[in-house]
Parts: structure tokens; sequence; C-alpha cells
């Protein structure tokens, strides 16, 4: 059965590369970039509102501010308790911009494995908190992707995804399933899963980055090479940026000059849900 789903993935794979160059051929000094900023909970939030807001808001504005003056597209991901009852405005808000896409982190920052039925309740009451956050009149949009938390799901947990309405899945540390480049449907089910980039073997999460003890100095030159690597194959690269991470200080800085870098060699800047579309749009 692993063989055949393995030979199953390589088959779609192979398609969607195919397909997917051809359309990156259009701009062959750029790349595909795949954006993704996790607004997270800081565990120092519960120490005063004002640094909670430091910590979670004011971090997220500083990444987004390098993005929106330039209309470039990303992808934002936030758990369901910061959408409903800490920051539903601010939510709101980052759900009505259009270069915005807005998915799912969870219901909690940390969250762990639970049942399956209490996994379904989870994602469910999730999506529908981020979803409601709206303006009256305005803009709606459906959570399409999710980027579950660390050892929060398993295998199992798949069968949930396509009654959900979840149309992509993030892997950022690595799922055993998750060794290729470009996003590729999961044997079985209609949801798609996104890899994040690796370079030099280590996953491009700053989170995972600054836990590695990663310079931010280093951490831009990381970023520079696999750009410059995702071009020479005509590959994607899909990075993650942590509010708590890259929202202030060196990090920052590094994420500051990684997107101008970007800007000025050309790279189209594409939603998680964009990336998945141009896959799922070429292998059709």
């Amino acid at each position: 059965m692993k063989t055949i789903k393995a030979t199953l993935a390589v088959i779609l794979l192979l398609t969607a590369v195919h397909g997917v160059i051809m359309s990156a051929a259009a701009n062959e000094s750029g790349i595909l970039l795949n954006l993704m900023i996790d607004m997270e909970q800081s565990p120092q939030a519960a120490e005063s509102p004002e640094l909670a807001r430091m910590l979670e808001v004011d971090s997220t504005i500083n990444l987004t501010n390098e993005l929106d003056p330039k209309g470039l597209n990303f992808t934002i991901y936030t758990v369901g308790e910061l959408a409903d009852k800490t920051y539903p405005l601010y939510v709101t808000l980052l759900g009505s911009k259009p270069n915005h896409e807005l998915a799912l982190a969870g219901m909690n920052t940390g969250e762990g494995l639970v049942s399956l039925s209490d996994q379904e309740t989870r994602i469910r009451r999730a999506k529908r908190f981020i979803e409601n956050d709206y303006i009256c009149g305005g803009r709606q949009f459906k959570v399409e992707g999710y980027m579950p938390q660390p050892n929060s799901i398993d295998n199992s947990t798949y069968q949930l995804f396509d009654k959900q309405g979840i149309k992509y899945l993030v892997d950022s540390y690595g799922l055993s399933e998750s060794d290729n480049f470009w996003p590729y449907q999961v044997s079985g089910y209609g949801f798609y899963l996104v890899p994040v980039s690796r370079s030099n073997g280590m996953i491009l999460s700053d989170r995972i980055a600054q836990q590695e003890g990663v310079s931010a100095a280093d951490w831009y030159d990381m970023l520079v090479k696999a750009s410059e690597d995702a071009r020479a194959k005509g590959e994607p690269l899909s990075v993650v940026f942590t509010n708590t991470v890259s929202g202030r200080d060196e990090y920052l800085d590094s994420f500051k000059k990684f997107v101008q870098y970007s800007a000025e060699n050309d790279a189209q800047f594409l939603t998680t849900a964009q990336l998945v579309e141009s896959v799922r749009s070429n292998t059709s």
C-alpha cells in the first residue's frame, strides 16, 4: 500500500512540476514565492494586555507593513482564539485586504493531539471563528488552508479535511509524507499537502532557525541562497515567518531585506491558495 501511495504521489508531482514550470517560464527571472506569516500567541501575553498586543499584534503589523504598500500577496495563519476573543477587529482587518489570504493555525498556539472527534470540533470551531471576522457588506471568505501546530494531528486526521472544506495542509515541521517541493494532492483525499521549502536540510521556518541558533544575518543568507536554488531548479519557494520571531529586532531586519531582495528580483508573490491552484489547474 505504501509503495502504491508513493508511486501515485510521484506521478502527481511530475505532472504538477511540468505544468507549473510552464507557468513560471513566463517570468524567467523570478520565482514563485509563497510567503506565509504565522500569527501565533505569545507565552508572555498573560503578563499584561499592553505586552500581549506588542508581541502578538504589533509584531504582525511590522511584517504586513513591508508587504501591503507594495500590494504583495501572502497568507496569514492565525488561531481561532485570537480571531474570536482576543483580536477579532484586527483579524477582521487582515481578512479585508485583497492581497491577504487568511488561513487556520488551530484553536490555540501549542495545542496537542486529541481524539479524532475533539480534533473535528476544534477545527470546525476555529475555522468558523476566523470566517466570522468580516465587515458587514464587505469581503467574505472561506478558510481553505490549515497550518497545524506541531504534533497536533496524525494521519487519521486527514479524513476530516475534505469534510471541513480544508483544501490544503501546510507541512511546516516535516511530515513523513512531505518530501516534495511542489504542493501535491494526498492520495485518496481531495486536499493538497504544501511542503515548506528546505535549505541544507533545514525547513525554512524562522521559528526552526531560531531554535537551531541561526543568527538573523545567517537566516537572511539562507533565504537568498534558497531563492537562487529555487530559481535555478524551477521550483517554488515556500517560507514561514512567525510574528513573535520575525516581527521584531534583528529577524525583522532580515525579513525586510528578504522582501526587498525578492521584489527586486521579480519574485511572483503568491498566497498559498494561489500556489495550490496553479498546481491544480495544470494537472486537471
